[in-house]
């Protein structure tokens, strides 16, 4: 899938990039793929867009898809003198790259994945670019996704190291490492073969790759609420890991007395990453609830602090969620 140049028709046909027309007929309805091509190529109005528009079922990717050309519609930049599209400034936009890689996506669809497969790819791609992207790192990124290797971090290693093996997808950013020779007198890898793994892009020195981060399952068995509390007993609570992960600062990593636990006490430990744009990442520490006691001292303490005097101490845990949620939500509590 190489880069092309809008200026000689390519969007007239989108054959290079959405895949054969035999292939994708079903997953990429004819109206979809022709009109991707015309907003990329700058050439529908809002109102032909909206005349046009299917709709997108049952199907979050594509309703994602058609929300990124509405979006792309709307901000196609034009020239001050002389009309028509800034082409240059269009290509170079957020917007653009949104709707190429929406379109990358579409071309590399098969029946094997599901929308949240590509969802999830998206959301990878987006957050590995701290950078504004162009249209090879977006094209590279989506081979990556789909491809057959990941690179695994070596241990015991005097510098950062990582050595491609072969993998599988599983489901999402999820990847089940093949069998493959593996040497364990020569080096020490940090997941062996047979792990399912969640994968993040990183831009190492020579090239973007896609690296295994964690074991699936430190990821996966997290249930909200996610809470965060500090030494001092003020608590954050959030409706998800991701939410979390997002506001997570320098000091929930670095605090050695600070604790987060998901909605059904499991303990979770938040560590420094590698990720652009974020300090640190939420992970499990326990397939199995074992902290249920230490969430509810954790909760009730807080609740205390807030002056909630009349909340019984006996109250089921997913009650006291319920009641700490209601009071403060996204935020720290007291």
């Amino acid at each position: 899938m190489g880069s092309t140049n809008m200026d000689c028709g390519l969007w007239s046909d989108l054959g290079a990039m959405l895949g054969p027309r035999t292939t994708f007929a079903v997953l990429v309805p004819d109206v979809v793929r022709q009109l991707c091509a015309e907003v990329l190529a700058g050439r529908l109005s809002l109102d032909a867009f909206e005349a046009r528009r299917p709709s997108a079922g049952s199907d979050p990717f594509l309703q994602q898809v058609l929300e990124d050309l509405e979006d792309g519609i709307e901000h196609t930049p034009s020239r001050w003198l002389g009309g028509g599209v800034d082409r240059r400034a269009w290509e170079r936009s957020p917007e653009f790259l949104a709707v190429y890689l929406d379109c990358c996506l579409l071309g590399a669809r098969t029946a094997a994945h599901s929308a949240d497969d590509l969802l999830q790819w998206r959301a990878t791609i987006d957050a590995s670019c701290t950078r504004r992207p162009t249209r090879a790192i977006v094209e590279r990124s989506v081979e990556l996704c789909l491809g057959g290797e990941v690179w695994v971090s070596l241990l015991d290693e005097a510098v950062d190291v990582w050595r491609p093996v072969r993998a599988q997808h599983v489901r999402g950013n999820v990847y089940a490492l093949a069998d493959q020779p593996y040497d364990r007198e020569l080096e020490t890898w940090q997941f062996d073969p047979g792990d399912e793994v969640v994968c993040e892009l990183i831009d190492a020195s020579e090239s973007r790759i896609l690296v295994a981060v964690a074991l699936a399952w430190r990821f996966l068995t997290i249930v909200p609420p996610v809470v965060l509390a500090d030494g001092d007993g003020s608590l954050g609570l959030f409706d998800s890991a991701d939410e979390a992960i997002a506001n997570l600062d320098l000091d929930d990593v670095l605090e050695p007395e600070g604790f987060a636990y998901d909605g059904e006490g499991r303990l979770l430990s938040v560590r420094p990453t590698t990720r652009p744009g974020y300090v640190g990442q939420i992970e499990a520490e326990e397939a199995t609830p074992g902290h249920q006691e230490q969430l509810r001292a954790a909760l009730l303490r807080a609740l205390r602090l807030e002056g909630a005097s009349t909340v019984a101490d006996d109250l089921p845990l997913p009650l006291l969620l319920e009641e700490a949620q209601r009071r403060k939500r996204g935020y720290r509590l007291p």
